[in-house]
């Protein structure tokens, strides 16, 4: 009997030993398959990495970003709108093979305002930057964007923010947020084993149920999102800069997947995002997937079927156009005819999910 129980014991540990050999191999091939240099979708674990990703980025005269067409030096006649965010703000997607930044909504923005009032030259410029979360967009923010003088900010928040894990800065240094053992052994699992992290997000069942859990139970994720947002709210009233946010709806779509919006509407999701827009001292939040409740995906959506093509891009544009009005956060708001100037957009929006 007891030379049984020795034998299962050893077999056990061999068990084990061989899944944990057998995963740590996996890793390790895995990693040698997928890796590039930086760039690729390992963590940039310091900022000097990602800040020579960004200003590399926002220093080149691309096209598909117009920085060039602003200088440093703000005229007097210039109104300076600065939109931050990640690839959703950026236009990081293709229609049809071109740039969607080509038809960002920042630049489709710019354009209704200096096309509606000739009061001022409006400048609408596009900071996004593709998987960037409110992390690294404080920094973004801080050390790039003011250089620019902005009389106002629109800061892009998709609900992937609450997520860190491409590109990212790591939120332990960089945030300064206090975590519990268990959220620090959890970190450490994801940090260290992509393959199981790469397999998990990859099944094709549940992938949704699994992606909006990360979200809604990523406390750490929470946890630096929120101190991210005080932040960010502690720069901008220093500098006395008026700030909003533009809320957008990730789309998680599959051939069985409804063509209708109200399907990738999670509400739980919205909840504890404004619980933590509340909780981060952020006055005005303008919440876009009403405005695309009855809107057909195929129509709005990119050819990777998750962010905005033009059309979609202009609908964001319009409905910020219409909140910039509405809750004066431009100097044209002053003007007697500024009612008539209001977009009248044809749209199924349900009223009683405007805002959470």
């Amino acid at each position: 009997m007891r030379g049984n129980k020795h034998n299962l014991l050893v077999n056990t540990l061999v068990f084990l030993a061989a899944i944990i050999l057998f995963l740590i191999v996996s890793e390790a091939i895995f990693r040698i398959v997928t890796y590039q240099p930086k760039g690729s979708w390992f963590r940039e674990h310091t900022l000097e990495e990602y800040r020579e990703r960004w200003t590399g980025y926002f220093n080149n005269s691309y096209e598909y970003n117009h920085l060039m067409n602003y200088s440093l030096n703000k005229p007097k006649n210039i109104f300076r709108i600065a939109a931050i965010g990640d690839s959703f703000t950026q236009g990081g997607s293709t229609e049809n093979g071109i740039m969607v930044a080509k038809q960002s909504f920042p630049l489709q923005l710019e354009i209704l305002l200096n096309q509606n009032f000739d009061d001022y030259i409006y400048e609408v410029m596009n900071f996004g930057f593709s998987s960037s979360t409110t992390l690294e967009e404080r920094f973004i923010l801080e050390e790039y964007v003011l250089r620019y003088d902005p009389d106002l900010i629109i800061l892009g928040v998709p609900t992937n923010d609450r997520l860190f894990g491409i590109y990212n800065l790591d939120p332990f240094k960089y945030c300064g947020i206090k975590a519990s053992n268990y959220e620090k052994r959890l970190y450490f699992l994801n940090e260290h084993f992509k393959l199981l992290s790469y397999l998990f997000t990859k099944l094709p069942e549940g992938y949704n149920d699994y992606y909006l859990d990360s979200i809604n139970n990523n406390s750490i994720g929470t946890k630096c999102f929120e101190k991210s947002l005080k932040d960010i709210n502690i720069i901008l009233n220093n500098e006395q800069i008026p700030w909003f946010v533009v809320f957008f709806n990730d789309i998680i779509f599959s051939a069985q997947s409804s063509d209708s919006m109200s399907h990738f509407i999670n509400f739980e999701t919205i909840d504890k995002f404004n619980a933590s827009f509340r909780k981060s001292g952020v006055g005005h939040v303008l919440w876009s997937y009403p405005y695309f409740y009855n809107v057909s995906l195929k129509a709005v959506l990119a050819d990777d079927l998750y962010h905005y093509n033009s059309k979609g891009n202009e609908l964001i544009a319009k409905v910020t156009y219409n909140y910039l009005l509405e809750n004066k956060l431009i100097p044209s708001y002053e003007l007697q005819d500024c009612s008539p100037k209001l977009l009248q957009m044809e749209l199924g929006v349900n009223e009683s999910i405007i805002s959470p």
